[in-house]
């Protein structure tokens, strides 16, 4: 059971609850799927740049009720996580795993003595970073005047 996916487990425990009768926070239960369906997008564009590595969602000790993006080497973001009110809407959710997971993947590849940067902008090999744009979740790479060097989840 431990190599399932955390998304399947907490699926699993989620339908256990209200099978039991046991009182489930329905809105957290929905930000919780919200977060990950980002996450996914964001694996999409790991592929597409070939990072191979795994991340998850997952909720640490530290941050009972943020989430925060964990590398295949154990690295997480920076911030305090992605707080419940960052899965408000679909956008929003996006932009903050992207952040999330942005800074944990920069972590695990050790940018601060290698320089590598992820995702990086195609055309000008700098770093982007997620922000909404015009109604949808970009990388935004800041050369220049700044420009979208892809949407989330649809690097190419």
């Amino acid at each position: 059971m431990g190599d399932r996916p955390e998304r399947d487990r907490q699926l699993d425990a989620l339908y256990v609850a209200s099978r039991e009768g046991v009182t489930v926070d329905r809105q957290a239960a929905f930000d919780a799927a919200r977060l990950q369906r980002a996450l996914d997008a964001v694996r999409a564009d790991m592929r597409a740049t070939g990072l191979t590595g795994e991340i998850t969602l997952v909720r640490p000790d530290w941050a009972a009720r943020n989430a925060v993006v964990e590398t295949w080497a154990g690295d997480q973001g920076w911030t305090a996580g992605i707080f419940p009110a960052d899965a408000a809407d679909d956008l929003s959710a996006l932009v903050a795993v992207a952040e999330q997971a942005r800074q944990a993947i920069m972590e695990s590849l050790d940018y601060q003595y290698t320089g590598l940067v992820w995702p990086a902008c195609p055309a000008h090999g700098l770093g982007s970073s997620p922000t909404a744009h015009h109604g949808r979740g970009v990388w935004w790479c800041e050369a220049g005047d700044g420009h979208v060097a892809a949407e989330i989840g649809r690097w190419a």
